[in-house]
């Protein structure tokens, strides 16, 4: 699956995690159009992605985009380490905000499990969407 824009990959977040209700969905929104993301490719800048948030502060993300379904993958993954973070410190003090590793990959899984089953409901309807036929990933 090619995507034309990484505008493209806020839609479908949006639409995926649409499920899981508008607080989370506003959440997903916010740190796809208020720079919480770093996806721009640089000189010296570290493959693969990572989410880090200091206390009080919301979380960032480092990765860089490309425009494929792995790209987009990645990024639902590492939105789920930013609801995570987010719902966690709102939650809990600074010295008891931080999760053990395994609970923190579990939203993220899941938010992976959301843009498949999303992205297999849309190739019915879509042949743009079908990753059953995924040309160039």
């Amino acid at each position: 699956m090619h995507l034309n824009t990484h505008a493209d990959a806020t839609t479908i977040v949006e639409q995926a995690t649409a499920v899981l209700g508008p607080d989370y969905q506003q959440l997903m929104h916010q740190a796809l159009t208020q720079r919480w993301v770093d996806c721009a490719p640089n000189v010296g800048k570290d493959s693969g992605a990572y989410t880090e948030m200091p206390y009080g502060v919301h979380p960032y993300i480092m990765m860089t985009w490309t425009d494929t379904l792995p790209a987009l993958d990645t990024l639902i993954h590492e939105l789920g380490h930013v609801g995570q973070m987010h719902y966690s410190a709102d939650a809990n003090p600074a010295l008891t905000w931080v999760m053990p590793i395994y609970h923190c990959e579990a939203p993220s899984t899941f938010n992976e499990l959301l843009l498949t089953r999303y992205l297999t409901q849309q190739a019915t309807d879509n042949p743009r969407y079908n990753v059953l036929h995924c040309h160039g990933c």
